[in-house]
């Protein structure tokens, strides 16, 4: 299955989840008791995980560390956040790619405004407008430096695509419950027509308990699954929120 085709059924499959939110769920128990919506009243760690499938049978991780903080904002909350740490787990030959992974940014995704049922409602940058351009310049830069032959190059430059794909257009819509969530889980199977007239598979499994006693984030997870005849591609997405 060729890359442009993936990401076509990546987005149909993207569009489907996002649809999500319209689902009815047992709304948490979100205000104290003198009626005001209650958020954690000090600093959280937030992880983030993302496992995917490569191409053959290469995997990447990619795990970010932000202290987050929740401030009123009128009937709703902002959601600050400061990255601590990042890695990028890869093979060794991706390794000059993975550094690019670890140094980029995060600040333009802060802050995610929240509504008073705690539900997101804007959001800064997200990681697939931040990446691709800064990570493509820099991949560019290196394959010239290190003077690549154009077989070498090329290789680099698809790495650099799955990458993208993988920690960008993929997971890039965050769940709109992730801070406070809805309670039950979310099941879907979408087919999805491709080019060609091939079919398709779309599955997406979202389970996110809160932290015992609150009602905001104790873990999340998200899988993707994508079939495509006899080819599968696997995708996980985990998030941990604790007290700083």
């Amino acid at each position: 299955m060729t890359r442009t085709g993936r990401r076509e059924m990546l987005r149909g499959g993207l569009a489907a989840f996002c649809g999500l939110s319209g689902l009815a769920f047992a709304a948490p128990h979100l205000f104290a008791a003198d009626g005001e919506f209650a958020i954690p009243d000090r600093p959280m760690r937030l992880t983030r995980g993302i496992e995917r499938d490569l191409a053959g049978e290469a995997r990447l991780a990619v795990t970010r560390l932000w202290e987050v903080r929740f401030v009123r904002s009128g009937p709703g909350v902002a959601v600050t956040g400061r990255q601590l740490s990042a890695r990028v787990d890869a093979p060794e030959s991706l390794s000059a790619i993975a550094a690019i992974k670890e140094e980029l940014s995060t600040a333009g995704m802060w802050p995610i405004l929240l509504s008073e049922q705690g539900m997101s409602v804007t959001s800064g940058e997200t990681f697939q407008q931040q990446d691709p351009a800064a990570a493509t310049r820099e991949a560019e830069r290196l394959i010239a430096e290190k003077g690549l032959p154009v077989r070498d190059a090329a290789r680099y430059r698809a790495f650099l695509a799955e990458l993208q794909l993988a920690d960008g257009a993929l997971l890039d819509q965050l769940p709109g419950d992730l801070f406070f969530p809805r309670g039950e889980p979310v099941r879907r199977s979408e087919r999805v027509e491709l080019p060609g007239g091939v079919e398709g598979r779309f599955e997406v499994v979202y389970l996110a308990p809160r932290a015992p006693g609150c009602a905001w984030l104790g873990e999340a997870v998200r899988e993707i699954v994508t079939r495509v005849g006899e080819d599968e591609r696997r995708a996980r997405e985990s998030w941990r929120m604790v007290p700083a």
